[in-house]
């Protein structure tokens, strides 16, 4: 080591030498980095001044500017001052702070903004500080509610302490964008114990969000712009579903002098103020869905302050005039009232504006929304002039607004012509019907129409003359027939009104959707369902398909988006038999109907000696005239196998009564009753002694007439649908057995019955065979009837 030492050191110019610059260079470093820290520190604290001069002009800007305002509106409650509203306030900060000052202040504002961004990750500059896009900060960091990972439903890791105040860097946060700011400013060394939470603010207990205490809010923003405390006194018992947070009731417990003011509310009268706010939620669908939006971001735990844009029409009750743009901010909070801890909401009424240009902003983006929509939005005065439209609806009605032409059409006594009722010209249903739920019951009016051109464009291409009358009534009288109007098109229309910002007056909000196509694949759909209907009911019987009908109806069995008209129709997949249920609720029994089997005499011997093809044709031409033979002789059809047909009668009592008095049928016995088991046992027989005649007109392959036989008997059977892949509709019981066997034991081109129905059939010339062999019944009698 000694000798390494003297080599350095020799090298170096002498002894210590090497020490010397080693150390030297050490401390060089030592003071670079000492440096580039103090300079770090420097900065971080200009910053940080910067910052606080920033936030005291701010608070100055928003005194000057309550005093201005409070000032103004003892003037003009309303906020027309006579001159024209700066409706995008963009002039109020200017006044506030001074000439010159404000120049100064953005830029310092634009210099500190700067400097934030740059510590930001990411893309950042100008590109989203002007459009009030700013980085989430770790205080305000959101929540993801997890159920794979947490068995609490609730998204907020909860603690065994109890937070106290509010931490430096969400104080910071909120001195720039709220007035809440210097309220949670006085609170950041409250001493909340665990008892003193409500249940619903225990949930809360370790989420990111404002603590504050009534005392230090009344104190601190009673003189302030307009602001409001809203509480949940008691929450729902299920929490864990959004529906739960929906139905939460909030309550209002305490407002500052402006926030009365700025309602046209009575100074103190918290009852009140309640009122309004369940009236304005009850009477303006927007802030309903505003609302019910902020809800669900917290249940969805993002509890950031939420914001809107909203039109100010001013403070004076009943009264709607001019608009000014004004800001809306919502935030949770946990606040301490009387040793008790809730959950709720500050409600600002007039929020600062993120950046400077943020209101206009906002208002300029919807105007290009309305603009480049693909859908026609139109307003319209309640008397129906358009007085705007996006270029959709300047196709569709014409460029007839009067934003975009100097002059409007009016007729000769003297009023505009109404587009509204030209609109429903040929629907005064629907136009009444849509002025009542718009106009009277405040709400959304939607419909899906068939519209011709002369709706939209009245005076140009049918040149209508459209009776109309002041009082609302009208007259729709067009100038050519339905039949001659062309072309239509459908479509969804929706219908809505407002208070217009420009003047405070009622307006209808119009937007309409071209759903033509949509329509006619929902035609074709309809048409084909009805052709898939009425192939079953030739399968299954009519009270079944009615049964199947109504159950698919109180079970909503039916394609998504499909219209009522439709729900009447089944398919095949209604028939299917899933359950058990099904199953037996179709399953009927019936007393005292005639069952008749007729078979080709000699089929197996004609099938040996022809065609397939040849086969086929035979039985299609007779069973063809056997189908039109019974829904003549309103016959019930079962199924053919093979080369057998059967069939019943008295199965669907009250189809066929209607369709028999319908046609004009007498009833033949049992006093008149169509339920009468001799009615449709002689019904049967006359429908058999058809068949044997017409059968004779059919040819074999051979050239010979087709020789049948035919046995029917009456008694009780069951019915039923079975199956899953093929439903087929059945008929069980010994009566089914018994007929089959008066088939099969039968004379050719003779109707042999059992004496049950030759009993109820008396006015035909029966012939007594003496009795035949039946398999499983001995021998029965039965009796012959030669046609």
């Amino acid at each position: 080591m000694k000798t390494m030492k003297k080599a350095f050191n020799t090298c170096f110019g002498g002894k210590g030498k090497w020490e010397e610059d080693y150390t030297w260079d050490k401390s060089n470093k030592t003071i670079a980095e000492a440096t580039e820290e103090k300079t770090r520190k420097e900065d971080k604290e200009e910053i940080k001044k910067l910052k606080e001069r920033i936030e005291e002009l701010e608070m100055q800007l928003r005194d000057k500017g309550n005093e201005g305002e409070q000032a103004q509106q003892a003037q003009h409650p309303t906020g027309a001052t006579g001159e024209e509203l700066d409706v995008f306030q963009t002039e109020a900060l200017q006044n506030a702070i001074g000439p010159g000052k404000y120049e100064s202040m953005m830029s310092i504002r634009t210099s500190l903004d700067g400097s934030m961004s740059s510590q930001m990750d990411g893309p950042v500059g100008d590109t989203y500080d002007q459009r009030g896009i700013f980085k989430r900060p770790a205080c305000q960091k959101r929540h993801i509610w997890n159920k794979s990972n947490r068995k609490d439903w609730w998204p907020f890791k909860k603690s065994e302490r109890a937070l106290t105040g509010n931490s430096e860097d969400m104080v910071d946060q909120f001195m720039k964008f709220s007035r809440l700011g210097k309220v949670m400013k006085d609170c950041k060394n409250l001493m909340w114990e665990k008892s003193m939470y409500t249940p619903l603010a225990e949930m809360f207990e370790s989420a990111s969000i404002p603590r504050i205490c009534l005392p230090a809010l009344e104190k601190v923003l009673a003189d302030d712009l307009s602001s409001a405390l809203q509480i949940v006194k008691e929450a729902p018992e299920d929490m864990s579903d959004l529906s739960g947070w929906i139905n939460m009731k909030y309550e209002f417990v305490w407002a500052n002098p402006a926030c009365y003011k700025w309602w046209g509310q009575t100074s103190g009268d918290m009852e009140g103020l309640n009122a309004f706010k369940n009236y304005l939620q009850s009477s303006n669908s927007s802030y309903r869905r505003y609302m019910k939006a902020v809800i669900t971001s917290y249940w969805e735990g993002d509890l950031q302050p939420k914001r809107h844009v909203y039109n100010y029409f001013g403070s004076e009750p009943g009264v709607k005039k001019q608009a000014i743009f004004s800001i809306s901010q919502t935030t949770p909070v946990l606040v301490e009232i009387e040793n008790k801890i809730y959950f709720g909401t500050i409600v600002e009424h007039n929020a600062p504006q993120k950046h400077e240009k943020e209101i206009y902003q906002i208002v300029s983006r919807s105007h290009s929304c309305f603009k480049y929509s693909r859908t026609s939005v139109t307003i319209f005065t309640p008397c129906g002039v358009i007085l705007q439209q996006n270029p959709v609806a300047n196709y569709l009605f014409g460029m007839d607004s009067a934003e975009t032409n100097l002059f409007s059409d009016f007729k000769k006594d003297g009023t505009p012509v109404d587009r509204i009722k030209a609109l429903f010209a040929d629907n005064e249903d629907l136009y009444d019907d849509m002025w009542e739920t718009v106009m009277v019951k405040n709400e959304n009016w939607w419909k899906k129409m068939k519209v011709y051109k002369h709706n939209l464009r009245p005076m140009r291409e049918l040149n209508l003359s459209i009776s109309m009358t002041s009082s609302g009534s009208s007259s729709f009288k067009s100038a050519r027939s339905q039949s001659e109007y062309g072309e239509h098109s459908w479509y969804m229309i929706n219908f809505n009104k407002f208070a217009d910002p420009a003047d405070g007056q009622i307006v209808l909000f119009c937007e309409m959707r071209d759903v033509t196509e949509m329509v006619e694949k929902e035609q074709k759909l309809r048409a084909a369902r009805k052709h898939e209907h009425d192939l079953l009911q030739s399968i299954i019987p009519e009270h079944i398909i009615g049964h199947l009908v109504d159950e698919k109806k109180k079970n909503k069995i039916a394609l998504e988006n499909s219209d009522s008209d439709s729900d009447g129709f089944l398919d095949i997949s209604a028939l299917r038999m899933i359950n058990d249920n099904r199953v037996r609720d179709v399953a009927e029994h019936h007393e005292q109907v005639t069952v008749s089997f007729l078979d080709i005499v000699g089929f197996t011997n004609i099938s040996s000696q022809s065609s397939p093809g040849e086969v086929m044709t035979m039985l299609n031409r007779l069973f063809s005239i056997v189908d039109e033979l019974s829904d003549r002789h309103n016959i019930y059809k079962v199924e053919t196998i093979g080369d057998a047909y059967m069939s019943v009668a008295g199965l669907n009592l009250k189809s066929e009564k209607a369709k028999l008095e319908n046609s004009g049928t007498k009833l033949m016995d049992c006093g008149g009753t169509l339920g009468c088991p001799g009615y449709h046992a002689t019904r049967m027989i006359a429908f058999c002694k058809a068949v044997l005649d017409e059968a004779k007109l059919v040819l074999t392959p051979m050239d010979s007439p087709v020789e049948i036989r035919v046995g029917v008997h009456t008694g009780d059977v069951m019915t039923g649908v079975v199956g899953n892949k093929m439903p087929r509709f059945c008929l069980f019981g010994d009566t089914v057995n018994v007929a089959s066997r008066m088939e099969s034991t039968g004379k050719t081109g003779h109707i042999q019955a059992s004496d049950v129905t030759r009993t109820l059939v008396t006015c035909e010339d029966w012939v007594p065979t003496g009795g035949v062999e039946v398999k499983g019944k001995g021998t029965m009698e039965t009796f012959l009837l030669e046609h």
